[in-house]
């Protein structure tokens, strides 16, 4: 069949274009839209990863190792420094035996301690005691005077603890001289006698700050033996003590 001479002429001019057309759309097919999104943040979170280099660890450097204390404060802790104090007393002292004693069994005493810690609370303690009572006489009953003096030596513990509360106990040897003089008129030979004893004691202190401390002491003796000129017995006894202590 023939073409017609006009037909072919309008096919063969419309070719190009129509070719060019199916071009173009194909191109299209290949290109994102303009008006999209360009980038992704998938994308370039991907680029920045490539980039970057991993990240090596030591496991050694995870734990921390020889920390110094002056790294962390600035002061090295201060350790407990032990204890060295001297202490004056004042207080009571009761003597058991009557017999001896009688209207002066009950005396004033005073002392004076020093107390040495050596390690962990446990030391050892040195002092001396004194005590001293008179009583006027009336009537047909005398003038009494009773006195002793001790010197002592022994162990002592602290418990010691983050507060300012000190308990303590101490135990130990101690020589006394104790007597009573009931003449009216001089000093009667052997009225008074040397003996040796134990003695215990315990109490607590308060710390003022740390020079300075305030206590309080109970002490017995015992085991002691007096032989006066017309009477025997001994020197034992219980004693309160108010105590005012010094750090050094």
């Amino acid at each position: 069949m023939q073409i017609p001479i006009f037909r072919a002429a309008t096919l063969l001019f419309l070719a190009p274009v129509f070719t060019g057309c199916a071009t173009l759309q194909e191109d299209s097919q290949d290109t994102e839209p303009l008006d999209g999104p360009t980038t992704s943040f998938d994308y370039i979170d991907d680029r920045a990863a490539q980039d970057v280099e991993p990240l090596e660890i030591d496991p050694d450097e995870l734990f921390i190792e020889d920390i110094d204390p002056e790294e962390l404060d600035g002061e090295e802790p201060t350790p407990v420094a032990p204890i060295r104090q001297i202490s004056l007393q004042a207080g009571v002292r009761d003597f058991s035996d009557d017999a001896i004693f009688g209207r002066v069994d009950s005396e004033a005493a005073f002392g004076l301690e020093y107390a040495h810690e050596i390690a962990n609370g446990l030391g050892f303690e040195v002092g001396g005691i004194g005590s001293l009572s008179t009583e006027n006489g009336f009537a047909t009953n005398p003038d009494v005077t009773g006195a002793a003096a001790e010197l002592f030596g022994g162990a002592r513990y602290w418990f010691k603890g983050e507060r300012r509360w000190t308990p303590y106990v101490g135990a130990g040897l101690a020589a006394i001289i104790a007597g009573v003089d009931d003449d009216q008129g001089g000093q009667v030979a052997d009225d008074q006698d040397f003996s040796l004893g134990f003695y215990a004691h315990g109490g607590v202190q308060y710390n003022l700050n740390d020079l300075l401390f305030l206590g309080l002491d109970v002490r017995t003796l015992f085991g002691t033996d007096l032989d006066l000129t017309t009477v025997s017995g001994d020197a034992d006894y219980l004693q309160f003590m108010l105590v005012l202590g010094f750090r050094l």
